[in-house]
């Protein structure tokens, strides 16, 4: 039945973050108050000005050098050739394009870089820059935001940039075409950037967070042109639990492997080596590439996976001519752990064996809750090397391509929760991996204590009561929707509907597929004119024990009927 999700990277094409049904809202930082002091100026002028340039200077360098703390450069021309870049010395400083599509500054000759920052609290916003290095950010430098950018490098030779301060904002920026992403200072935050055909990894080394952003096409070769580690996203380090945090990004096509050498890669998106305290949460993996991990390798480490989607990951680009195959199709992990929660990971690819996953000890993380259907390989589709997991529950392994599903411990299924059955995708063919309403993978129908199998929720819900009449229209109306309040749920009208008999019901139930509220069908049945009947319910936004339900989306069930959605603000 999934065989035809075993699919090659180089015909797959990929969608963009609206097109697929991952399940994991986007949930927007905030900012603590020091931070807001910091970008806002608690420290500058009170009497900050606007400097235009060229209308109020002629250049960009002549207005930084009149900038007292705290005003603002507005840049007016397309743009700017350098023999040299800037150094930032004046804090609370802002630098930002008036242009429409961002002013564009060309600098000359290497190795020089556009900005190096000396000062706390510099924004640079709107601009677009081409090669060498970017920007520097001096040790201990704090409160840096670069926000809207556009950064090129047709050549790639340079990072695009090095931190080495405190409390970086990266965000909404586009980088493309350097030698390597950059490295990170101390809590730096990288947030809804896209990072396309860049030529080795993001470097963390300190606490930092990185959300929704978008990493295509990146690679990690080694300066002699062997294979390297971590196509996107290489972190290493000790950090305190939830220190280094990897959430609700996209990885597509990140690769570590060049067929001409004989070294495997290692991590074809995220490469973790020597690190504690990271979680790496709500992801979507998709066709990257390396012989040891396709998606994640991870070593001498601890970690936390949760809720992430690993989908046509592979340990190699061609698959038919390639002698070295690899292993761990989704992940490698050596000496790594932690725990691996509620993830799916489904149509990976690994040759020699760990369709999925390979891992070997003397430290397994604990595996619970994930969904691993649809993987290929000639080995086992999960493969311990040397120790066995100590905790594996909950899991579903389902319908995978390969010689056995288990290898290095006794098949664990039917035991502790864990089952084969299955998981009835929404649409797997489109990418899609949220659940129909009756799926055993949703906690009301997963083993007892086990809750939600894998990373998504319900999709598509599909009724699951019993039929107790049939021949008439269980379409609902349901006003108002969305609600705020009191919600009216009634059927229409038809003269079939005096025959139904209980446990016929009406039910809700949230995106998880948890029974919110259920009424008896026959309880709410009420006659009209003509002969006909129709249902009516009057939720009071109330559950079955009369608490308060929150506010989101819902769904409701007739009997022989599909789901309808009703959404609570």
């Amino acid at each position: 039945m999934y065989k035809n999700l075993l699919v090659s990277p180089l015909s797959h094409s990929s969608k963009g973050p609206a097109s697929r049904k991952r399940g994991h809202p986007l949930t927007p930082l905030s900012l603590s108050l020091t931070g807001l002091l910091i970008l806002f100026g608690a420290s500058g002028s009170l009497h900050a000005e606007t400097i235009r340039v060229p209308s109020d200077e002629p250049t960009v360098e002549a207005a930084l050098a009149i900038a007292t703390p705290g005003d603002e450069i507005l840049v007016a021309e397309d743009s700017y050739q350098l023999a040299e870049g800037f150094t930032i010395q004046t804090e609370n400083l802002t630098l930002r394009s008036e242009v429409e599509h961002g002013a564009v500054f060309v600098l000359g000759g290497f190795p020089n870089q556009l900005l190096t920052i000396e000062a706390d609290g510099f924004q640079f916003l709107d601009f677009g820059a081409y090669c060498p290095v970017v920007f520097d950010i001096d040790r201990d430098v704090e409160g840096t935001v670069f926000r809207n950018n556009e950064f090129y490098c047709s050549s790639p030779v340079w990072p695009a940039f090095s931190d080495r301060g405190i409390g970086l904002r990266f965000e909404s920026n586009r980088v493309q075409g350097f030698f390597g992403i950059g490295d990170t200072g101390a809590e730096a935050v990288v947030q809804d950037n896209l990072f396309i055909f860049n030529g080795s990894p993001l470097v963390i080394s300190k606490e930092a967070t990185v959300l929704n952003n978008r990493f295509e096409r990146n690679k990690a070769f080694g300066d002699d042109g062997s294979s390297g580690a971590g196509g996107a996203i290489w972190i290493y380090g000790d950090f305190p639990p939830g220190g280094v945090r990897i959430l609700q990004n996209e990885f597509v096509f990140n690769v570590t492997d060049l067929a001409s050498s004989e070294a495997p890669g290692y991590g074809g998106a995220i490469f973790v080596q020597h690190a504690s305290g990271v979680e790496i949460a709500g992801n979507y993996f998709t066709e990257n590439q390396s012989r040891r991990g396709a998606a994640l390798f991870a070593q001498d480490s601890d970690l936390v996976l949760r809720e992430n989607i690993f989908y046509a990951n592979s340990d190699s680009i061609v698959y038919e001519t390639d002698p070295e195959r690899g292993i761990g199709g989704a992940l490698r992990l050596e000496n790594v752990g932690g725990e691996v929660a509620n993830n799916t990971m489904v149509g990976n690819r690994a040759g020699l064996g760990g369709g999925a996953v390979s891992f070997e000890g003397p430290s397994v993380p604990e595996f619970r809750g994930n969904l691993i259907v649809a993987n290929w390989t000639d080995g086992a589709t999960i493969e311990a090397d040397d120790t066995a997991p100590e905790v594996w529950s909950c899991n579903d392994v389902f319908e995978n391509e390969s010689a056995v599903e288990f290898s290095g411990w006794p098949d664990p299924t039917g035991t502790n929760g864990n089952i084969s059955a299955e998981p009835l995708f929404c649409d797997a063919s489109a990418e899609d991996f949220t659940l129909q309403g009756d799926s055993p993978c949703l906690p009301n129908n997963s083993p007892s204590g086990c809750g939600l199998i894998g990373a998504t929720g319900v999709g598509c819900p599909v009724a699951t009561v019993e039929v107790g009449a049939t021949g008439f229209d269980t379409k609902l109306r349901i006003s108002p929707n969305p609600a705020r309040e009191m919600v009216t749920i009634r059927s229409a009208p038809n003269r079939n509907l005096g025959g139904v008999a209980e446990p016929s019901r009406l039910r809700i139930v949230d995106v998880n597929g948890r029974l919110v509220r259920e009424w008896s069908l026959l309880s709410v049945l009420t006659r009209i004119a003509g002969g006909d009947s129709e249902w009516v319910v009057r939720w009071d936004l109330r559950d079955n024990r009369g608490e308060p339900v929150r506010r989101g989306r819902y769904f409701v069930f007739a009997p022989g009927g599909r789901g309808q959605v009703l959404v609570l603000k």
